[in-house]
This record gives structure tokens, C-alpha cells and sequence, in this order.
């Protein structure tokens, strides 16, 4: 599910700002014995200025369940293996994910 974003143009040259809201929500045993439970709702911004475009993404995420499940990938390979228990690993229950920033230049 995903919101409307916003837009603004400027009235000289070619400008326009994008900002977009999401929401994902997923839930599961992804391969282990554990369901897992995970709710990302990302913004993205979104700024083009001539042939350049810029884009920002800032996520927010929730995790809770199985600490062997990785968003995205799925179970690690220990806890297909079974050894789910062997493989501490400590992530915050929820925040900040990764920021991910790009860009663009346009040939044509």
C-alpha cells in the first residue's frame, strides 16, 4: 500500500520534487521454527533537475520474532541448517533501517 506523493514544480527549467510514503508488512516462519513479524514504511524523496535525479530513501522497520530471520533474505543459513539457537544475533526491535541514496544523469 502506498500513498500519493507529493509534487512540486518550479516554473523555470525542469524541477520537481517527489515525497513518497509506503508501507510493507510481512509475517512468517521464512524456514525456522519462529514466526517472524516485519513492518517497514519507508519515505522517499525524490528531486529532479534537469538531466539529474536524485532519490533519498529513509525506512522505518519492526522487527519481532526469530533473531535468525535477515529482512529481505530470509533465514540464515544456520537456522536452515537447524542451529537456529547457535547464531545470536542482536538487532534493535525496531528504528532506522538503512538509508539509501542515488543518483542519475540522463544521456538522452
Amino acid at each position: 500500500m502506498a500513498c500519493s506523493p507529493l509534487r512540486r514544480r518550479a516554473r523555470r527549467g525542469r524541477r520537481e520534487f517527489n515525497l513518497g510514503v509506503g508501507f510493507n508488512y510481512s509475517n512468517g516462519e521464512y524456514g525456522t521454527s519462529t514466526t517472524t513479524e516485519i513492518v517497514s514504511i519507508p519515505i522517499i524523496a525524490r528531486y529532479e533537475r534537469g538531466p539529474w535525479i536524485f532519490k533519498l530513501t529513509v525506512p522505518y522497520l519492526s522487527i519481532s520474532g526469530g533473531t535468525s530471520v535477515v529482512p529481505g533474505v530470509g533465514a540464515s543459513p544456520a537456522a536452515i541448517r537447524g542451529a537456529e539457537a547457535a547464531v545470536p544475533v542482536k538487532r534493535p526491535p525496531q528504528g532506522s533501517g538503512h538509508r539509501r541514496f542515488g543518483d542519475v544523469h540522463r544521456l538522452l
